[in-house]
């Protein structure tokens, strides 16, 4: 039995009520929340029937004398006051986030639009006595108004144009001379030139310089304007020209028929959903793009129907503190057309509070069933200790001082999780055991290796030192000493080629290649190379490209081909195939000769050579296909070496993955 299964039964107990008492808790809780639902549903049917056709509704969301264009501006109610310092920091209150402009957006276009030469954001809000806006502009080039100049339209400028309350059109321009207290100029209207007047006192703005732009921050009183309103920017780059490149904004503001408008939030309507809300919801007014126009209520005490439902008794940790908010809405109409909807919503505290109650009732019950799963959960725990103690002991009695395993670790008692990892500690230290035994060979096989040169080597030397000046044998001593050498640089080197493969098998070198062609260059080298020796080469498929490294696959060639030409019988070919099998290209090598001895079983380790005896005093350390086996495992394939079917030779298979390739580096 696993370890999650036996916690699982210990903790039965404890678990016995909560799944009984729960789906009842549920059950209650459900109930109450529908029946919240279908009080928010008739309160919000019941409040939008009596906002249909309301005259404050109708007014904010008529179109007037004035034809709206493009998207209305809508301002979100503030708390506070905002200080005209062309900082949006008081904006932080709004509801909603800033409106940003695109060429979409664009008014005027004289050239070419470039979005990093005119960029326009505006934050929007009211404290229901000021329309408030914050215009962040992005501007490669802020050219201000000249000294003296009358003009203001021949440099940067921000416009807003708006119906007053008399029915009159006014249209403004910021255009200052410097950043820092703008004045705002009232201008005449198109057909008269567009002249600036004199600065209007009642508006008042602030040029702000940034590293990207420019900020225009803007206050002007509700009680001089109507929802009939637009916002522009002007973008002037040449300081010599100072021609109109291009505006951006929410509408145009050149004539009275063109203005968009901005929806201002109604404070009697306020009053209208406070007195619905009756402190049990919150109700809203919303347009039909979500902005809330009115609002009444506190979520916090907004109970719904279950308002007034009492706490329990104990200040129990696990009873339920975070209610779900439920919400209904209805549409309120104008006309018979849908132009806003009421949205009622309560916290459910009072749900809650129900619900808390009953959970309440369980606590007591649920405690003794708590420390009965205490104490099977402890013993279970104690178990596990003696287990891992027991595992700890025996670890350390089967490995000497030295650091040499002695001992096996016996098999697991248990399929749990201990037991798979002793037997995982099991298995580790059977290969730590291989390895030791690996090692110790090493020094063996070096050793033998080593011995020849070196005595060749030093007998040489000591016939030399004995032999008379002019003697004849010297140029042999000499040969015989260089031989030594040369064999002991070729064992040196051979290790040193194992040693850089295994550090350089590196998986982000790999590419696609034709495998095919790497192959037929291969022979076509090996044919130069070994005039002596004939190839015979057969590629059976047509191959796709192979994902690897090429010449990791020629080196692999070469100790394949290299150990079959010197098992090959005199006069007969060594010869290679190259096949498409189960998607994977096979690399065949094979050689007639003598066959694999019966304990060929690791002759694709490190340092791994059996051969019939000595073979003209090279230096056969057995890695050449212990690296032929690191290539083929770094493409994601295998090696294998075995008798021909007929025992007549040898034969090297190699298989490669063509579809996929799992590159490893070896260790």
């Amino acid at each position: 039995m696993k370890l999650p299964a036996k916690a699982l039964w210990a903790t039965a107990t404890l678990l016995l009520v909560p799944l009984i008492a729960v789906p009842l808790v549920e059950r209650l809780e459900r109930s109450a929340v529908e029946m919240q639902q279908a009080s928010l549903a008739d309160v919000a049917t019941r409040v939008a029937a009596s906002l249909n056709d309301n005259e404050r509704v109708t007014d904010t969301f008529r179109d007037g004398d004035v034809a709206p264009n493009g998207e209305p501006l809508f301002a979100w109610r503030l708390g506070s006051w905002v200080d005209i310092d062309g900082h949006n920091d008081d904006f932080r209150t709004a509801a909603e986030a800033p409106r940003t402009f695109s060429a979409d957006d664009t008014l005027v276009v004289n050239a070419p639009y470039s979005p990093d030469s005119l960029g326009l954001t505006l934050e929007t809000a009211t404290d229901g006595i000021n329309l408030f806006l914050h215009a962040t502009v992005r501007d490669d080039r802020v050219v201000y108004r000249q000294v003296g100049s009358l003009s203001v339209h021949r440099n940067d400028h921000v416009q807003v144009a708006f119906v007053d309350n008399e029915g009159t059109y006014r249209r403004y321009t910021v255009a200052p001379q410097q950043p820092g207290p703008a004045d705002v100029f009232r201008i005449t209207s198109f057909s008269q030139g567009s002249r600036a007047l004199r600065p209007d006192e009642d508006i008042e703005a602030y040029w702000l310089a940034t590293s990207t732009g420019y900020n225009v921050e803007i206050r002007i009183p509700l009680a001089i304007m109507t929802p009939a309103f637009a916002i522009s920017v002007s973008d002037v780059d040449s300081e010599t020209e100072r021609d109109l490149l291009y505006s951006l904004g929410s509408a145009s503001t050149t004539y009275v028929e063109d203005l968009g408008r901005v929806i201002l939030p109604d404070p009697a309507l306020d009053d209208r959903l406070a007195g619905a809300a009756a402190n049990h919801y919150v109700l809203e007014l919303k347009d039909l793009s979500g902005r809330v126009l009115a609002r009444a209520g506190n979520i916090e005490t907004a109970e719904g129907v279950w308002h007034g439902v009492k706490a329990p008794a104990l200040p129990l940790p696990f009873y339920r503190t975070a209610p779900q908010t439920s919400e209904a809405a209805a549409s309120v109409l104008v006309n018979g057309a849908p132009v806003a909807s009421i949205v009622a919503r309560a916290s459910g505290t009072g749900v809650m509070r129900l619900v808390n109650q009953q959970i309440e009732t369980l606590t007591i019950l649920s405690l003794v069933f708590i420390v009965s799963a205490g104490a099977l959960i402890m013993l279970l725990a104690m178990r596990i200790s003696r287990r891992i103690g027991a595992l700890r002991q025996t670890l350390a009695r089967s490995v000497d001082p030295q650091g040499r395993v002695t001992t096996a670790l016996p098999p697991a008692d248990d399929t749990d999780e201990l037991g798979e990892l002793q037997e995982t500690f099991r298995q580790l230290t059977d290969r730590l055991q291989q390895y030791n035994r690996y090692l110790e060979q090493i020094s063996r096989r070096l050793s033998h290796e080593l011995r020849t040169p070196i005595t060749v080597v030093s007998s040489s030397l000591d016939n030399l030192t004995m032999s008379e000046k002019g003697d004849a044998n010297q140029d042999v001593y000499i040969e015989r000493a260089r031989e030594g050498i040369d064999r002991l640089a070729r064992i040196l080197s051979s290790m040193a080629e194992a040693t850089r493969l295994e550090a350089a098998l590196n998986p982000e070198d790999i590419e696609y290649f034709d495998i095919a062609a790497v192959i037929g260059g291969c022979v076509k080298g090996y044919e130069i190379a070994y005039p002596a020796q004939s190839f015979e080469v057969s590629i059976e498929s047509e191959f796709d490209k192979v994902l690897g490294l090429p010449e990791l696959i020629s080196q692999l060639m070469d100790k394949l081909v290299g150990n079959a030409i010197e098992f090959a019988a005199a006069g007969t070919p060594v010869r290679i195939r190259l096949t498409l099998e189960e998607d994977h290209a096979v690399i065949r090598v094979i050689n007639e000769g003598p066959t694999l001895p019966a304990d060929a079983d690791h002759l694709f380790d490190s340092m791994i050579s059996i051969r019939a005896g000595d073979t003209g005093g090279e230096a056969h350390l057995g890695l050449g296909l212990y690296i032929a086996r690191l290539i083929a495992e770094f493409h994601g394939g295998d090696i294998t070496i075995e008798n021909r079917a007929d025992t007549s030779g040898v034969i090297a298979t190699t298989r490669i993955p063509m579809m996929r390739i799992t590159p490893l580096r070896a260790s």
